[in-house]
């Protein structure tokens, strides 16, 4: 993909591109924020923020400085009283209570926090396409990605489209293109029943997806 790094302008070595962020001022007191990375967007914001405060400090007296350093994202028990934070806790529970594999518990619980309990509940009353009470669906064999997952990314996580799911979801795109492509038409068929998809939908979906998942697809791999 396309990585907006910061490039030291003195120099032609491409290993003087910047993985980290700078937060620049111009005359006009405009804020900017360049370069950066996915994993520390969170540390941009603050220091984004917190610039825009320092150099308009008009501002402050309707906002303090960025928190988003204490704030806990959904699934990461922000009050303490699913698991007290021991995510363990979920893991078990959800090979105890649920009968999942170890493989499926650990990658709920690692992707999902709380909300792992959420999607087992799902899978245990059914669903669009699966009667209740029984185990969870994988995807692909191989790995631990659940049918219940898609439906989840739906009906929870506003996924509109098959890439939504398969790269931004549930990340198998980046994982196994391969399994991705093999397991696209039953994706497509079980989002198309849950957003009335018509048939002309579907295979615009179906061309896209494709296109991006050959974008993941190794230069050797047939």
């Amino acid at each position: 993909g396309i990585r907006p790094l910061v490039k030291d302008i003195h120099s032609n070595d491409t290993k003087a591109i910047s993985r980290e962020h700078i937060v620049e001022v111009n005359p006009g007191n405009m804020v900017t924020i360049g370069g950066g990375k996915w994993t520390t967007y969170r540390k941009m914001a603050e220091d984004a923020v917190d610039k825009l405060l320092d150099v308009h400090p008009n501002l402050k007296l309707r906002t303090g400085p960025c928190i988003t350093a204490g704030l806990k994202l959904v699934g990461a028990d922000r009050a303490g009283i699913v698991c007290e934070q021991k995510f363990d806790i979920i893991t078990i529970t959800l090979r105890e209570n649920y009968g999942y594999d170890r493989d499926i518990a650990e990658h709920l619980t690692r992707n999902y926090g709380t909300r792992a309990l959420q999607i087992a509940e799902m899978i245990r009353n059914g669903y669009p396409t699966r009667d209740k009470n029984l185990h969870p669906r994988r995807l692909v064999a191989k790995h631990p990605f659940l049918e219940a997952e898609v439906v989840f990314a739906v009906q929870h996580e506003y996924a509109l489209t098959a890439v939504d799911v398969l790269a931004r979801r549930t990340r198998l795109a980046y994982v196994d293109s391969k399994a991705a492509v093999d397991v696209l038409p039953h994706v497509i068929d079980l989002m198309g029943k849950l957003l009335g998809w018509s048939r002309a939908k579907k295979a615009q979906e179906t061309k896209d997806a494709l296109a991006f998942l050959d974008t993941m697809r190794c230069p050797d791999q047939d």
